[in-house]
């Protein structure tokens, strides 16, 4: 192996380890989500979003309505004092980390400036070793196709939804004296995929950075 070749392949390994850490951190965020999704049911949460809600109504004389804000909605809230989650915490707080679940798996796709000597570029042979990772992780060509496909759906959302806010992805409306926008969740079945996507890649991946340690490793 040439000087240069060596000084590529540590670079390659330094963007492997980079794609490694953010895997994990998608993965963290999913699992992470799905524990909210579960605690929002128990009896302590559920105690808490009840007493909150109790809490509102007699500061303000009006049951919470999750359609309709009002000018001191927030300074009720604001008022109670509390430790434990409440429901709607727990609900809010997973589909924020869906959302910043796509962000770290979109760090595989998305473009790095290079660490000379550390860390490669996320393109050419960057680029080259990505799509043998993926071929080797989805060996069938039907589910390296259905792979590449929820990357596109993922990739879509990161840009136009997370890191720039296009108009026709949000439900916004214009109404007199006020403007409307629904934010989506991620979908459900778009989750499912990342999940199982991430089980067959992470493993292949963890692979390629053994491999490249050895045959970069020092002659005994």
């Amino acid at each position: 192996m040439t000087i240069n070749g060596f000084a590529m392949e540590l670079q390659l390994i330094g963007r492997m380890q980079l794609w490694s850490n953010a895997l994990a951190d998608c993965e963290a965020c999913l699992v992470l989500a799905s524990r909210l999704t579960v605690s929002a049911t128990s009896d302590a949460v559920r105690s808490e979003e009840n007493s909150l809600r109790a809490h509102h109504e007699g500061v303000t004389g009006r049951k919470v309505d999750a359609h309709i804000s009002y000018s001191d909605d927030q300074s009720a809230f604001a008022s109670f004092k509390r430790s434990l989650l409440t429901s709607t915490d727990c609900h809010q707080a997973a589909y924020h980390l869906h959302k910043l679940a796509i962000v770290y798996f979109m760090q595989m796709y998305a473009d790095g400036d290079e660490d000379p000597g550390k860390v490669a570029e996320n393109k050419g042979a960057v680029e080259i070793a990505r799509n043998r990772l993926e071929r080797r992780a989805f060996s069938e060509n039907k589910n390296l196709r259905e792979f590449r496909r929820l990357t596109a759906q993922l990739r879509r959302i990161r840009n136009k939804q997370l890191g720039h806010a296009s108009g026709p992805e949000f439900n916004l409306s214009h109404q007199p004296n006020s403007v409307s926008s629904v934010t989506s969740a991620v979908p459900d079945h778009l989750l499912s995929e990342l999940r199982v996507a991430l089980q067959q890649l992470m493993p292949v991946l963890h692979q390629n950075i053994g491999d490249l340690l050895q045959a970069t490793a020092p002659p005994k």
